[in-house]
């Protein structure tokens, strides 16, 4: 497991994720991704905004693409399916929207339950203080790292 950092140390910088099942909606989902800046998180939401939903839609997967490095879903033959556009607009909304606030920093990871004691600790506090401020997970990521 790869150490958790409290700040965004360069571009090629990958967190671990994990989103928990929704019985009947969908299973366990494990991914890495690249973390969003609250600057580009910032320029993302203003263009998004104005976008009509199918351009949104669009426009948010191809983000999401670019975004996350890895994950393992899978298709019905149980292989992992290509990280592609396509693939992501097929997914069901409730993932797709998880998958989403979580790269954008709006949503934080489930505490995944294969992970160490410190991963498990750092994601309870970005939680924690997230819900305890109303500031989004990401912002208060970026505002703990600017404090190291």
């Amino acid at each position: 497991m790869s150490k958790v950092l409290d700040f965004i140390p360069d571009d090629g910088y990958t967190e671990n994720a994990f989103i928990a099942s929704i019985p009947r909606v969908h299973n366990d989902v494990r991914f890495t991704f690249r973390p969003m800046l609250i600057e580009d998180q910032t320029k993302w939401m203003n263009k998004s905004s104005k976008l009509k939903d199918d351009v949104w839609t669009q426009n948010a997967a191809t983000m999401l693409a670019e975004r996350i490095k890895s994950w393992d879903i899978v298709d019905q033959d149980d292989k992992v399916l290509p990280l592609v556009v396509k693939h992501l607009l097929m997914i069901k909304p409730a993932l797709f929207m998880r998958l989403y606030g979580i790269v954008l920093g709006t949503d934080a990871s489930d505490v995944d339950p294969n992970w160490g004691d410190e991963e498990k600790l750092k994601i309870a506090m970005l939680h924690s203080k997230s819900i305890a401020t109303g500031v989004n997970p990401g912002v208060v990521r970026e505002v703990e790292d600017l404090k190291n």
